[in-house]
């Protein structure tokens, strides 16, 4: 089973990867738009506390999480939803969610591919990082790149209820921007504010692995939330998908 899953996952991801490559131009709109919150975090905390923490190092693996972990299933799954095209999705061969995944892979897999060239030569103008920070960066993106999938599955599976699932989007991504790290890093945060800050989803899918990279965070801590939330957040569109598919068949999209 767990074989016959990973056959189908890497077949869909190199379908939907080889589709991509004709949409460079909005590819690269994507990775502008991963981009810019970051960025702009940066030069306002650079201005505003120019010699507290590393905060150039901070935004640079912000920057990086932020790419690593784009997902837009609110957007193209709840509009299957909407028109009814996830009935044709249903009859394909392998478990949906599986499939979205796989097309959720290839689209990282590109936007990765196109700012590496940018974003590893800032990274050697920038410097002050070792490879033991980069080694305790990988596991917790993996895990942040897995939260912010199930949290953006969860807000599309709400279009089998609601027609604002957009509107619940729109308030996911204004959370991870105050919440997440990229308007309030949590070298800046004091206690007891910073324990609540880090133990939050949207924290543990975007600025965590930016902190545990500079040094600001702690990897076991981080980690284990990150384990929480993924667990949670799996149940919990394990159930959405289970019961809204019913809802589908039952009355249409």
């Amino acid at each position: 089973m767990i074989r016959r899953t990973a056959a189908v996952i890497v077949a869909r991801f190199r379908r939907r990867y080889y589709e991509w490559s004709d949409s460079r131009w909005f590819l690269g709109s994507l990775v502008a738009n991963e981009t810019v919150l970051p960025l702009l975090g940066f030069f306002v905390w650079q201005s505003l506390r120019p010699s507290e923490g590393d905060v150039d190092l901070y935004f640079y693996f912000l920057i990086w999480t932020s790419i690593a972990t784009a997902s837009y299933e609110h957007h193209s799954v709840s509009n299957r939803i909407y028109d009814g095209s996830l009935a044709q999705d249903l009859l394909v061969p392998g478990y949906p969610p599986t499939l979205y995944f796989a097309d959720n892979l290839a689209l990282r897999g590109w936007l990765l591919a196109l700012s590496a060239p940018f974003l590893i030569p800032l990274g050697i103008l920038i410097g002050g990082f070792t490879f033991k920070q980069l080694i305790l960066f990988l596991p917790a993106v993996t895990f942040a790149a897995v939260i912010r999938f199930l949290l953006g599955w969860c807000v599309a599976l709400l279009a089998f209820w609601t027609g604002r699932a957009a509107s619940i989007a729109g308030l996911v991504n204004a959370l991870n921007f105050t919440l997440g790290g990229v308007a309030l890093p949590l070298m800046f945060v004091e206690s007891p504010w910073s324990d609540v800050l880090v133990a939050l989803p949207f924290y543990c899918s975007l600025g965590l692995p930016a902190s545990i990279a500079d040094g600001s965070g702690s990897l076991a801590q981080g980690l284990q939330f990150q384990l929480l939330w993924t667990i949670a957040l799996g149940a919990a569109a394990f159930l959405l998908w289970k019961i809204g598919v019913r809802r589908f068949d039952a009355v249409g999209g």
